[in-house]
């Protein structure tokens, strides 16, 4: 072996590692489109689900700065591709229909506030969410055809 690479001249092989180097990165540049159009349907689903989290804290605390001033619902809308059929209003509605279903807490210690941080990771579980995903899912399938 080490016959082999002491052929070689510093120059050559430098040239052959930088080549092969620009061939996989082009790969990647190239199928970088390709992995956002077929994207897993998990992944899809779990930034669906993180939007659903953001609507339902936008919903929670409407007068919070914190909340009227963070961009994450526009970074994962970015990343999904369900931009069709109404899908971010149909979670939005889904998360306020949540908010509003928030009981009170029972025990008089808390007064009767709210518990809207667990009621919001309670709708990120939810079944009702998971089940709105999955057609917004069969109908973005239905309508890449």
């Amino acid at each position: 072996m080490n016959n082999f690479l002491s052929r070689f001249s510093p120059v050559i092989f430098v040239c052959l590692l930088l080549t092969i180097l620009i061939f996989s990165s082009c790969h990647a540049w190239f199928a970088k489109d390709e992995t956002k159009k077929d994207l897993a349907p998990p992944q899809q689903r779990e930034w669906l689900k993180q939007i659903a989290l953001c609507d339902c804290l936008k919903h929670a605390f409407p007068k919070e700065d914190c909340i009227k001033n963070d961009v994450s619902f526009s970074i994962l809308a970015e990343f999904t591709d369900f931009r069709q059929h109404n899908t971010y209003q149909l979670i939005d509605s889904l998360a306020k229909l949540a908010v509003k279903n928030i009981e009170p807490a029972q025990p008089a210690d808390y007064e009767g506030k709210k518990p809207y941080m667990l009621g919001c990771i309670d709708f990120y579980h939810s079944k009702s969410l998971d089940s709105l995903i999955k057609v917004i899912e069969k109908r973005n399938r239905g309508s890449k055809k």
